[in-house]
């Protein structure tokens, strides 16, 4: 019998702690996790204080204490081990450290009943691990009764067929463990080949074997799971999870045409912004959007704009396209929460709203390509906050005013038009060369 053996029948006989799960909106796990372009890769830091492989790691340990200490220093979510027996984990543990932290929390356990996820949603977690190896065919009926109870489980496979399985089903967020839990051996080569199979509209979590920033630096995916070397050096976290420094990203939106798409692109700009909205006079249609960026090799930097958009014209779009970054202005709360089970989101609020650290935003002075610039000094005097793009009114002769506020990201449209829609290419190259002094 192998580890995993043991540990999954332990699961199925522990006695559950009572109670009914109370009544709770979605989980924007999948959300939080999702990687902003050009932003550092999230970090979701593990509450461990033993394992089979590496034995005691730090026995006695305040999972509270540890768990505070990984939210001030920037983890994206926070995953709680709740076995006791061989990792050193406890119920309790999840209870106190998700009524403590903003974050969210992910019960790790190995799950074998639903049962287990009422307990979860009971002590608060907004994820659950569900291993492919252990629920095999279960997994979409266990990804349906997890959300009913406001849970978005991390989904984790280890080999091509269990990937393969989860893919069949309409699981968010995907991990791939880099660890053969029948042999506890560690293949971060192996683990990494099949991650760069779960396709883009997923949210891809790289986990096990990785021990600083620089094991991560190389990593093209949304999240790593941390663990054993964070309870033992947990400073490299602030490291890894601040906001990337240097030059601000840079935006280009309202294209419309391939020429001004692969100016910009070659001239440096991180994204490249397309507006779907009908009738509007920068609108393309996506099929063509598509075909633009496919041409240019710029499908990983494209994001579709939407002003009032429907859900079903924006699935739509994403469809149409192949392109899986969204922008949405004006839009309803329920097509943002059914967007970002799709997509990578970027909502344009009013200045200084709260949950900007959290994901991506856009702050702009009016509903977009108005040319209308903001108060930066009333705005951004504090500091320019983190994944947050600002929009409205930049131009050559106005950005390095800006730039004097840091911001993480501009957005550019009108200020670098000689039409609408139709981008002046003197205008933009004087533009970034402001922006790259």
């Amino acid at each position: 019998m192998t580890v995993l053996d043991e540990l999954v029948a332990a699961a199925a006989a522990r006695p559950l702690p009572p109670g009914e799960a109370p009544a709770r909106p979605p989980s924007d796990f999948a959300a939080r996790l999702r990687r902003p372009i050009g932003a550092p890769i999230r970090v979701i830091a593990e509450v461990k204080r033993a394992s089979p492989s590496q034995g005691a790691i730090r026995p006695g340990a305040s999972a509270l204490a540890v768990a505070r200490g990984y939210e001030a220093n920037g983890a994206a979510a926070i995953s709680v081990l709740t076995e006791p027996t061989r990792f050193g984990g406890h119920y309790d543990d999840l209870a106190s450290v998700s009524a403590a932290v903003e974050v969210p929390t992910i019960c790790k356990d190995f799950v074998v009943k639903e049962d287990q996820l009422r307990v979860a949603a009971l002590l608060g977690a907004r994820s659950v691990l569900l291993m492919v190896r252990v629920v095999n065919e279960r997994l979409q009926g266990l990804l349906n009764a997890a959300r009913a109870l406001g849970l978005e489980p991390l989904v984790e496979v280890h080999d091509e067929w269990e990937l393969e399985l989860a893919l069949g089903t309409d699981a968010l967020v995907i991990g791939v463990n880099n660890r053969d839990l029948s042999t506890l051996q560690i293949d971060r080569a192996r683990g990494e080949a099949l991650l760069a199979r779960v396709p883009r509209d997923r949210v891809r979590v790289a986990e096990s074997g990785y021990g600083g920033p620089e094991s991560v630096a190389h990593l093209d995916c949304d999240a790593v799971l941390v663990g054993t070397s964070l309870m033992r050096d947990p400073g490299w976290l602030a490291a890894v999870s601040a906001p990337v420094p240097g030059p601000p990203r840079v935006k280009v939106c309202g294209l419309t045409r391939r020429e001004d798409a692969a100016l910009a692109l070659s001239l440096g700009a991180d994204a490249l912004g397309f507006v779907c909205t009908p009738g509007l006079s920068r609108s393309v249609a996506p099929s063509e959007i598509g075909s633009i960026t496919q041409d240019i090799g710029a499908i990983d930097k494209a994001i579709l704009v939407f002003r009032q958009p429907l859900i079903h014209d924006v699935i739509h779009a994403i469809h149409q396209s192949c392109i899986s970054r969204i922008q949405l202005h004006q839009a309803e709360p329920g097509v943002v929460q059914a967007a970002r089970r799709v997509a990578q989101v970027t909502v344009a609020t009013e200045p200084g709203e709260p949950g900007t650290a959290l994901r991506p935003s856009l702050w702009d002075s009016g509903s977009g390509g108005s040319g209308q610039a903001m108060d930066w000094e009333a705005v951004l005097g504090r500091g320019a906050p983190p994944f947050t793009w600002i929009a409205g009114g930049i131009t050559p002769e106005n950005v390095a005013e800006l730039l004097k506020y840091r911001p993480w990201g501009i957005d550019l449209s009108s200020g670098i038009e000689a039409s609408p829609g139709m981008k002046d290419a003197g205008k933009l190259r004087s533009l970034f060369e402001e922006v790259r002094r």
